[in-house]
């Protein structure tokens, strides 16, 4: 699998005969071929997949993906994620999640697992990042990962875990919310009345609002521009501000929309119908 190795103005490190640099935008094809090679059961998706799970998450830095080549080819692929971790309340820390850790079958005994690493660890200490973990099973830690890096498995509280970076999951969330939100007043505030509300959200696809007076629902696409839809740009973070509560939640409202990361459209257009909503809500 011929590729060419980073030029002069991509940070690249090499160790023996190996070179190590970090991602950069094209890699994609070349590391998902590695990961088809390497896993006896293929790798599940194809490039515009490993796009959507790594470099269009919120947050992605090419150096958290370290790509190996042996005389010019790709070898091997080590991605990892530095995330946010609360151990208790009032203490979260950064974390450096790791997976998708791959070595093309030919190129295995070549020493490349541990070099990797260890170029990884020196970035992470550099920017305060001081716990590594990742989730495996006990076998494959005493056999791997302890073995080569030290690592201590500690069982999991849970494994069940969404990616709340798409509409199917976001879906739920609002229609959970419908029956928070929609209270008698706010029914009787929207009676015979239909709200579009186009969503513009980062790293997502488009999507719109339905509100009325029976339920909150998202759907996916952009609203009918003849209906004249509110429309908002919303930042990925302040959804997940919102497991944080509402206090932390109205300060990234306030902070998002003070930068303008947060902007909303159609209000004018709106002017009527909105009234018509606040004086039905308004009244006692």
């Amino acid at each position: 699998m011929p590729a060419s190795v980073a030029g002069p103005s991509q940070p690249r490190q090499e160790v023996g005969h190996v070179t190590f640099r970090p991602y950069s935008p094209g890699d994609e094809t070349g590391i998902t071929a590695v990961l088809h090679g390497a896993h006896a059961a293929g790798w599940q998706g194809a490039a515009d997949h490993w796009l959507w799970k790594h470099a269009r998450r919120p947050g992605f830095k090419p150096e958290e993906i370290t790509v190996a080549y042996v005389d010019g080819d790709m070898a091997g692929c080590f991605h990892t994620a530095t995330l946010p971790i609360r151990l208790e309340d009032g203490l979260e820390v950064p974390i450096c999640i790791e997976g998708d850790f791959a070595v093309l079958p030919e190129y295995r005994g070549e020493g490349l697992p541990l070099p990797a690493h260890d170029l990884s660890s020196e970035r992470l200490l550099a920017a305060g990042v001081i716990l590594r973990g990742g989730f495996t099973s006990l076998e494959l830690n005493d056999r791997f990962y302890h073995r080569q890096f030290g690592y201590i498995f500690a069982p999991t509280v849970s494994a069940d875990f969404k990616k709340i970076l798409g509409l199917g999951p976001l879906k739920e969330k609002v229609a959970e919310l419908t029956e928070r939100l929609l209270t008698p007043r706010a029914r009787r505030a929207l009676a015979g009345e239909r709200l579009l509300v186009d969503l513009t959200i980062e790293q997502f696809p488009p999507a719109h609002l339905e509100i009325t007076q029976d339920a909150i629902v998202l759907n996916a696409g952009s609203a009918p521009a003849a209906a004249a839809p509110l429309a908002l740009r919303v930042p990925y973070p302040l959804l997940v501000s919102l497991r944080d509560g509402g206090a932390a939640f109205g300060r990234a409202l306030l902070g998002y929309g003070l930068t303008g990361r947060f902007r909303i459209r159609g209000l004018w257009a709106n002017a009527g119908r909105l009234s018509r909503i606040f004086l039905r809500w308004a009244k006692p």
